[in-house]
């Protein structure tokens, strides 16, 4: 009985509006989408503006010293990497012509892959000039931070002794202070190891030399 319903005069009159409505709306949409997409126009509508970038990551676009080339490398099957194509194309849009985004496979470029240690799929690699970063989960703020340590100034090199049973930056747990070692390194400076039992000066390019927890 309701099937018949619907084919009367009445039935028609009710919904033929709304189904004009909703063709309508679906049309709105479509060229709305067609028109940000010539465009090159994002919309993040997602709950956490995941693809919205923070202004220090504006900034750190605007000072680029020239052009930024983001590599992300994937394996095939890995749905992570649609959410980053995203968040790559979000800084692609927002660098002004300077950033270029590429993609690799992981098993297709095996040279990229052991130069710049990319371990795990859904890595992004960022070049500027001859600098390189890896970045291993590529969200926006770690991205800044790559972003951060390909432009800061590494013409600062802070010696670290050792010979004197100091801390080793370059171990982890509670005798290691690798948390010291990548703070510095992300701050711009360049670390390196001094040995003290052969030292008869201080190296001419020390900006610092650092006695980490000295035993002796």
């Amino acid at each position: 009985r309701r099937a018949r319903g619907l084919d009367s005069p009445a039935a028609r009159r009710l919904l033929l509006p709304r189904v004009a409505g909703v063709v309508a709306a679906l049309a709105i949409a479509y060229g709305i989408t067609v028109g940000a997409d010539r465009a090159n126009l994002v919309w993040d509508v997602t709950a956490d503006d995941r693809y919205t970038l923070a202004p220090a990551t504006r900034e750190a676009l605007a000072r680029l010293p020239g052009p930024l080339t983001a590599t992300l490398y994937v394996d095939p099957a890995d749905n992570r990497a649609r959410s980053t194509r995203l968040l790559l194309e979000t800084l692609a849009a927002a660098g002004a012509g300077r950033v270029t985004v590429r993609e690799r496979s992981l098993e297709e470029s095996p040279e990229d892959v052991a130069r710049h240690q990319v371990d795990a799929s859904n890595t992004v690699v960022l070049t500027l000039g001859e600098r390189a970063e890896t970045v291993v989960r590529p969200t926006e703020g770690a991205l800044f931070e790559g972003l951060r340590r390909l432009t800061a100034d590494h013409g600062q090199v802070i010696y670290v002794a050792r010979g004197e049973g100091e801390g080793d930056l370059q171990r982890e747990g509670d005798a290691g202070f690798t948390g010291l070692a990548e703070a510095l390194k992300t701050e711009g400076f360049t670390v390196r190891d001094l040995v003290t039992a052969a030292l008869s000066e201080v190296p001419a390019d020390a900006a610092l030399v650092m006695l980490v927890a000295p035993q002796r």
